[in-house]
């Protein structure tokens, strides 16, 4: 994984975020292979040709080792799922309805097997239209989080950026305050089409 790290007071512009899609598109494409090698798509295996096929067999084999062992590990981390406790009833009585509300036991899930495939994962928190809390894990090659360059290494911003096959989409940026949506076309950004 490679962290994205820029001084702390840098401005955030369209061609920033079109500079750091561009430069994710490595890891992106590195992301996206390992959850191929999970699901038993082995492009290197199911694609090989031999020079010298007279002599060889064809044969193309590959195992589902990579699930096999993400499942494994997700089901012995969270098969019995996570148990909260607290003095304050009340507190955990809010806290029971929040993660029954939010599906935590499968957002957990999620998280364990996006970061046992991908080696991170990420979830975004936030409150929906009726002021609920919610919170939700994201597909991990959809997302950038820049960094300050300091020992902290603060969170700055992140940046979530959802492409269709044709590689046009939406691009979400989430700073301190703000949340912009952009369009986007063939790694050029459009303009803001929503703010919060």
């Amino acid at each position: 994984m490679r962290k994205f790290k820029l001084d702390k007071n840098i401005v955030i512009t369209k061609q920033l975020i079109q500079d750091l899609i561009s430069e994710h598109s490595q890891e992106r494409t590195r992301i996206l292979k390992m959850k191929n090698y999970y699901n038993g798509l082995n492009e290197s295996i199911k694609n090989r040709v031999y020079k010298d096929t007279t002599n060889k067999p064809s044969n193309r084999l590959y195992s589902g080792y990579a699930s096999y062992i993400t499942d494994n590990f997700v089901g012995y981390m969270l098969g019995q799922p996570i148990a909260y406790k607290s003095d304050n009833e009340n507190l955990l009585e809010k806290l029971n309805l929040s993660f029954l509300y939010n599906d935590e036991i499968d957002n957990n899930t999620t998280l364990a097997q996006e970061q046992s495939i991908c080696g991170y994962a990420y979830e975004l928190l936030y409150i929906d239209e009726d002021s609920n809390v919610r919170f939700k894990a994201l597909d991990t090659e959809d997302v950038i989080v820049v960094y300050e360059n300091t020992l902290e290494e603060k969170e700055l911003f992140a940046i979530r950026y959802i492409l269709d096959k044709d590689n046009k989409g939406i691009v979400y940026v989430y700073t301190k305050d703000r949340i912009e949506a952009y369009t986007i076309e063939n790694n050029e950004l459009g303009n803001i089409i929503e703010e919060e």
